[in-house]
């Protein structure tokens, strides 16, 4: 069972007398991401990039409004990411047989 850290943290909360052991671990993912269809104007890219580098600490301070939200805390956003970061995601992706990332896998 692959378990993210704030789900494992949840569940030594739950058990607290049980003593849990990582037997591996895999790479981090990359950072999650805004993403742009490809005819978007340069200048709403830029827009909307430096609106993120600008007011990134304000936009976390509203995200972290929400009780939901706190796994978010400590967040802060990049500006400076390249599509190859995502080439790993890519291959799991492959691994499990989508080849076309056009529909949300369930």
């Amino acid at each position: 069972i692959g378990l993210n850290f704030g789900y494992l943290n949840s569940v030594r909360e739950a058990f607290p007398g049980v003593a849990f052991s990582v037997i591996a671990r895999g790479r981090d993912l990359p950072n999650d991401i805004l993403v742009a269809r490809k005819d978007i104007s340069d200048d709403v890219f830029v827009k909307v990039r430096d609106a993120f580098a600008k007011n990134g600490n304000e936009l976390m301070k509203a995200i972290l409004a929400g009780e939901d939200n706190q796994k978010f805390k400590g967040g802060y956003f990049l500006t400076d990411v390249r599509d190859s970061d995502y080439d790993y995601v890519r291959s799991m992706y492959r691994t499990i047989g989508i080849e076309t990332l056009t529909d949300f896998v369930n």
